[in-house]
C-alpha cells in the first residue's frame, strides 16, 4: 500500500456492523455469518471485541464483485 493510501485508511471513519450492513442492504447477521464462518466477506477490523469496518474496504469488495452482462447472441 502507499504512503498516500495508508495516510488515508488510518484517518478514514469506520462503521460498525449495523452500518455496514445497512450500507450493503443486508442484514447484520450476514456479516456476523460470513465472520465466524470465515467465508469471504469484506475486509474488516477487530480490536478486542470490537468490528468495524472502512467504507473503502466494503467499497472495493462490492467492485471485486461486480460482474459485466454478457451480450445475448
Amino acid at each position: 500500500m502507499n504512503q498516500d493510501k495508508q495516510d488515508k485508511a488510518l484517518t478514514e471513519p469506520v462503521m460498525d456492523t449495523a452500518n455496514a450492513a445497512a450500507y450493503l442492504d443486508m442484514k447484520p447477521g450476514t456479516l456476523e455469518i460470513w465472520r465466524s464462518t470465515k467465508r469471504e466477506g469484506p475486509p474488516y477490523i477487530k480490536v478486542g471485541r470490537s468490528v468495524k469496518y472502512r467504507r473503502s474496504d466494503l467499497d472495493a469488495w462490492l467492485d471485486r464483485r461486480t460482474h459485466k452482462a454478457t451480450q445475448a447472441a
